[in-house]
């Protein structure tokens, strides 16, 4: 899966998502998401490289704590066999806002 399809399914979640962080300008209304590579795992064989897995971080920006946005998201990864973590849900002060982090590998 490329970034550019991991944006499509992320956005298919009906939650607007961006690569690494939102124009303020440009922000939509809660809940929104951006997600971002965090470095590789490569497997190896025969000598070279077989196979390479993005890491990837996705967050979940809510103006109040929103299971439903969860399962939104959720329910997106695992119609496509995505496996997650789920992170902590945090209050980030400067946003006044929640966030949800994910994390998987595609």
């Amino acid at each position: 899966m490329t970034l550019g399809e991991l944006k499509t399914l992320l956005c298919g979640s009906g939650i607007p998502f961006t690569y690494e962080f939102w124009d303020e300008k440009r922000k939509p209304e809660f809940p929104y998401g951006a997600y971002y590579t965090d470095g590789a795992d490569t497997v190896h064989a025969d000598g070279g490289t077989a196979l390479i897995f993005t890491n990837v971080v996705a967050e979940l920006w809510t103006k109040v704590k929103s299971p439903d946005s969860e399962a939104k998201l959720e329910n997106a990864l695992a119609a496509v066999d995505i496996s997650f973590s789920k992170g902590e849900t945090s209050f980030e002060k400067t946003e006044n806002a929640f966030v949800t982090t994910y994390e998987f590998q595609i």
